[in-house]
């Protein structure tokens, strides 16, 4: 069985394989210190050791500015190995890619429409 730990914005699951499944809640508009919530979580969960993390994006959802600067944080992403992205909807694609163009993240990222395939790429660095 897996753990699952539920916030304001997210469900927080960590997979049989390790890996960590962070599904945002339908119709929620994310804030700073909703994030700031969720990294303490994770980064007790981890250890601060690099992990990898599925992160799922409803296309009701959204995030804040400010929360959307504080994703790409570079110290908030020391805990991250590698990241899939699991968006539904144009709006959430188009900020992922600028995310990634523009904050140039140090970890892998990749986009995915489904979470088999996010699951599978994920995969590939259980290993490292």
């Amino acid at each position: 069985m897996s753990l699952i730990i539920e916030t304001n914005i997210s469900i927080i699951e960590e997979l049989p394989n390790g890996i960590f499944k962070v599904t945002i809640k339908p119709g929620v508009e994310v804030d700073k210190k909703d994030l700031e919530e969720s990294y303490r979580i994770l980064l007790d969960l981890t250890g601060g050791k690099p992990s990898l993390f599925l992160e799922i994006f409803p296309p009701d959802s959204d995030a804040t500015l400010e929360a959307r600067e504080y994703f790409a944080d570079k110290q908030r992403n020391k805990i991250k190995k590698a990241e899939a992205f699991i968006v539904k909807s144009l709006a959430h694609r188009l900020v992922a890619k600028f995310h990634l163009n523009f904050y140039k993240p140090e970890h892998k990222i990749k986009v995915f429409s489904n979470e088999a395939d996010a699951l599978k790429w994920l995969e590939t660095f259980l290993e490292e």
